[in-house]
């Protein structure tokens, strides 16, 4: 009875071990099934690309002509030469890029049908292959992709719209940055402020929209400082005297210390009082750019306060408005914050 059970439970683990085996071999083979496969498929693309750079730098130098390079490109690679049009593409410009983008407008229409794809990385490729290589032409599709249900297809189709000669884009854009989390809002300001005045107008409307989500109305603010809007000044000391947001209080100020003037100050002022410290501390930098020496008292009594920040900001402003002095008296005193006052004072030595 034992020996026979034995044999039972010794045949049921052999049985095991031999499915497990065949179930490994069986991987093994089926990968290095799509191995040699992706292989042939390189070998494939390398060879139609060797022949494809020949005809297109024949058709560059004006030696054949654009049917005497699309004839070479069958049904069922028309897809690859589009991708291989676009890698070139992104690297030349001018008249060179208008040669290899003419190439390609035969084949765009399939394309476009992949920006409808179930895939969101495929409907991101086709985007950004558009932009690249027929934005004119198919503007619409682009546009229609801010409302795509994929965040990384909303975020190819923004970056393609938001470059530099393409502003009148720029508030289709804006009304989706909120989708745009991915992107880090000093590298969203930045981008939107290299687009040139052009944009301003849009950037103003969605700084002072109360509507508008505060993430997209802080950055547009930012947008604006950093291309020196000397409008915005305007809509900054609005939003003071209005909002109570820390952050749109900050970027407020932010843009009165670049392109504010005198009669903007009394707002600043009043902001060195605020209770938060943040917008304190911003109102202490913006004081140093617009203040005089009759601001010496108030800023020189912020060097006592507890937030570092307001009291670095503090400390630099002391010095733009003639108050070098008091600050060299404060970094002598036996107090934590004397440590800031001897570093900016170690600043302007360098």
């Amino acid at each position: 009875m034992d020996l026979f059970y034995f044999d039972r439970v010794l045949l049921l683990l052999t049985s095991i071990i031999a499915i497990l085996l065949g179930i490994s071999l069986t991987y093994s083979l089926y990968a290095i099934y799509l191995r040699v496969r992706n292989n042939q498929k390189l070998k494939h693309r390398n060879m139609l690309e060797e022949n494809w750079q020949h005809l297109v730098l024949q058709f560059m130098s004006a030696d054949i002509s654009h049917f005497d390079v699309i004839k070479n490109v069958h049904a069922k690679d028309q897809l690859i030469f589009v991708d291989y049009l676009m890698r070139w593409a992104v690297r030349l410009y001018g008249e060179e890029q208008r040669y290899l983008i003419s190439l390609s407008s035969s084949f765009l229409s399939r394309i476009a049908l992949k920006a409808r794809h179930k895939d969101p990385e495929k409907r991101a490729r086709a985007i950004k292959t558009l932009s690249i290589l027929g934005f004119n032409k198919y503007v619409k599709v682009i546009l229609a992709a801010l409302d795509d249900p994929s965040d990384l297809v909303v975020s190819i189709a923004a970056h393609e719209l938001t470059r530099k000669d393409r502003q009148e884009y720029i508030l289709p854009v804006l009304d989706k940055l909120h989708r745009l989390e991915a992107w880090n809002p000093n590298y969203m300001a930045a981008r939107l402020a290299e687009l040139g005045p052009d944009a301003a107008p849009a950037l103003r409307k969605k700084f002072i929209d109360r509507n508008a989500p505060l993430s997209v109305r802080t950055i547009s603010a930012e947008a604006l400082r950093l291309q020196k809007d000397s409008l915005s000044a305007e809509i900054a000391s609005k939003v003071l005297a209005e909002e109570k947001d820390r952050d749109l209080l900050a970027n407020a100020i932010r843009i009165i210390r670049e392109v504010g003037t005198d009669k903007h100050l009394p707002q600043i002022r009043r902001m060195c009082n605020h209770p938060d410290d943040v917008v304190k501390a911003q109102a202490f930098n913006a004081i140093g750019n617009l203040g005089d020496s009759n601001d010496i008292e108030t800023i020189s009594q912020a060097l006592s306060h507890d937030s570092s920040w307001v009291v670095l900001h503090a400390a630099r402003s002391l010095v733009k408005v003639g108050g070098i002095s008091l600050l060299q008296e404060f970094a002598a005193k036996n107090v934590p914050q004397a440590e800031i006052a001897q570093e900016v004072i170690r600043e302007i030595n360098v």
